[in-house]
């Protein structure tokens, strides 16, 4: 079993990876779908909630049901403080 943290992270690591961040947005299947599939139910609910505590700088764009990261440096942070991998050029001025 995944666990909960392990799931953030990786859904911040393929945000990040993938440009989910500010003006560039995704609906959350695009998100869970890095999370094995029996866990995805739980990684909608985890979005949700990183979501309404602004976890790692995620936010929900509008009312539309997708959802992008608005402070990237947060996510990074995230990422490193929980034994992820920060893709490969986020974060490198």
């Amino acid at each position: 079993m995944v666990s909960d943290q392990a799931m953030e992270v990786r859904m911040t690591e393929k945000a990040l990876r993938r440009g989910f961040q500010n003006a560039r947005h995704a609906p959350e299947e695009a998100i869970v779908c890095v999370l094995p599939s029996h866990a995805r139910g739980r990684g909608k609910e985890l979005l949700d909630e990183m979501v309404t505590q602004n976890k790692a700088g995620w936010a929900e764009y509008g009312a539309t049901g997708t959802y992008h990261i608005v402070d990237e440096q947060a996510a990074i942070e995230f990422i490193e403080d929980n034994g992820g991998d920060v893709p490969f050029g986020i974060g490198t001025d």
